[in-house]
């Protein structure tokens, strides 16, 4: 059985579908730790904690990676976590699932149309990536965080990705619902810009 189908497997039981994972990076992907899938070396409490791996990103240029968790503490406050690193898209996305006093079934399905709207993203984002540096960052918090903002150069160091990501933080509507729009406008607007003049 390969990392994927036991992690497939892992969250269907739980009555969870499996976020989207790129095929370039499935032959890295692997166990890292219960409940802890990346193709990386990376920490599911920390992933739980947010703010450092998003920083990272944020402040240097880091390869291309997926990670998927579920961590917590105490009674209530569990979350599943996925990172996804990716051509032009850095996408943090965090969710409540686990706690004793959650409604665990709205929740998975809470889950599964983010897991698909985060699938949506990954489209889009192929439309940008022959034509753009940098990416578009994309995190969504338990603790409110909210950012959908294109960064063309890493910050280079974590205090002055801190301040980016408080500058770009914003209200409604989600982070995930205005990287597929503004995904999708930025690639026509780029394929408008390629596309040959009539005539000429």
């Amino acid at each position: 059985m390969t990392a994927i189908e036991e992690a497939r497997e892992l969250f269907e039981r739980s009555g969870l579908v499996l976020p989207p994972i790129p095929a370039a990076l499935r032959d890295r992907f692997r166990r890292v730790s219960e409940w802890c899938y990346a193709t990386r070396e990376i920490d599911a409490m920390q992933m739980y904690g947010f703010h450092r791996y998003l920083g990272e990103a944020v402040a240097g240029r880091i390869d291309n990676y997926v990670a998927v968790s579920h961590a917590g503490h105490g009674v209530n406050s569990y979350a599943i976590n996925y990172h996804l690193v990716y051509g032009r898209v850095a996408l943090f996305v965090q969710l409540g699932w686990g706690g004793i006093y959650m409604d665990q079934g709205e929740r998975a399905q809470t889950i599964a149309e983010t897991f698909a709207k985060c699938g949506e993203v990954l489209e889009a984002a192929a439309g940008v990536d022959a034509f753009e540096r940098g990416r578009l960052v994309i995190a969504q918090s338990l603790g409110g965080m909210n950012v959908c903002s294109w960064l063309s150069e890493p910050t280079g160091d974590l205090e002055t990705a801190r301040r980016w990501l408080s500058d770009h933080a914003r209200g409604d509507p989600p982070a995930l619902e205005s990287a597929v729009v503004w995904l999708a406008n930025r690639a026509a607007a780029l394929q408008s810009e390629a596309s040959p003049i009539p005539g000429m």
